[in-house]
């Protein structure tokens, strides 16, 4: 992983423009694609918005359902309150000052709750008592001379922590998932002289030992989308979603959904692309051309969001933006137009308009629920569900 050290290098060089020593890795060529018929019985859903009552959070902050529960994540404030399925307030068993200084994101391990902030690893137990706190680390042998000059996809040093919309996910008691990326000034995606061969070679997974912190190899690659539009840094991001037996990777620009093993071995990929999508990215050729229209790109271009999988049910619901035409610079992904596919098994069978930064994240017996709604200026705070669609 990269630390404080190099990320300062990377600020100094912006303008090296050579290229990284490494060999070429497979992206996502040679995968199966399966037909994705389309048999849309879906074309609206009924969304009820379930407004909680929590006098303070700094609106900066998550959803997540856990068995009977929602769980709310203060980022900022670093503090996890839960509610019923009703929206009645239950307890905040980690209040402000009591757990991290911010949080990440989160999931289970077993019974107990893993929270990650940066490089650090917080355990809980059921009950939200802490366990024990870990940091990221390697066993690295690499000179800092040669992973400046020299970096390979291969090195795990050359890779930080993703802090743009990560995921963590436990592969096992032992394992947990995670994304990554590198900011390295001589192996990164944002210069055109060596983007093309970043995307064909960098990881976008670490796996780390939960219990110890240590960064032990790092996995997956970026699709081949990338390798063929390698000058669209902004649209560059990836969410992912595992089930029982399977992980399903999504990319912001690429229309397929590809499904790999718990092994990560390749399966299969499905998926259509969006309605109306206004996929004409800015391509850029610098960092400081990339983030100059940042903010504006995301609200006014199409691209595909979060993934959520529901086995028990054979769905597959994906978010996704259309583009705001109407976007200005002053504007994000917030305002961008906002709907969602939903795919049973590999047939796409609805399509829908939901509201902004809407994500599924769990569903019971009756009904469906997802996050996404945060109304700072009136300060209130919600979830949303909606009943599961009949097929």
């Amino acid at each position: 992983m990269l630390n404080n050290f190099y990320t300062k290098v990377f600020i100094v060089l912006l303008l090296v423009m050579t290229g990284c020593q490494s060999k070429k890795e497979s992206t996502t060529s040679n995968w199966e694609i399966k037909p994705t018929a389309q048999q849309l019985s879906i074309t609206q859903i009924g969304i009820d918005t379930v407004f909680v009552n929590l006098p303070k959070f700094s609106y900066r902050g998550f959803w997540k359902m856990d068995g009977s529960q929602l769980l709310y994540f203060d980022k900022m404030y670093g503090a996890v309150s839960i509610f019923d399925k009703t929206g009645k307030f239950v307890s905040t068993p980690l209040p402000k000052g009591k757990g991290p200084r911010e949080i990440d994101s989160w999931c289970k391990n077993g019974s107990n709750n893993v929270l990650f902030e940066g490089y650090r690893i917080y355990q809980y137990d059921s009950k939200w008592q802490k366990i024990k706190v870990s940091s990221l680390n390697t066993d690295t042998t690499i000179s800092k001379k040669e992973l400046i000059d020299k970096p390979k996809a291969s090195y795990l040093e050359v890779y930080e922590v993703k802090y743009f919309q990560n995921n963590h996910t436990v592969l096992d008691s032992t394992n947990v998932l995670f994304n990554i990326e590198s900011p390295h000034p001589k192996f990164n995606g944002y210069f055109s002289a060596f983007a093309k061969a970043y995307y064909q070679q960098a990881n976008i997974f670490a796996r780390v030992n939960i219990n110890t912190g240590k960064w032990e190899k790092n996995l997956l690659h970026y699709s081949d989308y990338y390798v063929a539009h390698p000058n669209v840094p902004n649209f560059s991001n990836w969410s992912y979603d595992v089930d029982a037996s399977k992980l399903y990777l999504n990319f912001d620009a690429d229309s397929l959904i590809y499904v790999y093993d718990k092994q990560l071995k390749p399966l299969y990929a499905f998926g259509r692309k969006g309605v109306n999508m206004n996929q004409k990215y800015i391509e850029t050729t610098t960092y400081k051309e990339a983030i100059k229209v940042f903010s504006q790109e995301r609200a006014a271009k199409g691209f595909y969001s979060t993934i959520k999988r529901i086995a028990k049910l054979d769905l597959t619901f994906r978010c996704y933006t259309t583009g705001n035409s109407e976007a200005d610079i002053f504007d994000d992904d917030d305002a961008n137009n906002r709907r969602m596919q939903i795919y049973k098994g590999t047939v796409l069978v609805g399509d829908v308009q939901v509201p902004s930064s809407f994500n599924i994240i769990g569903y019971d017996e009756n009904f469906i629920y997802a996050d996404g709604y945060l109304d700072e200026s009136n300060e209130k705070l919600a979830f949303y569900k909606f009943k599961i669609p009949t097929l």
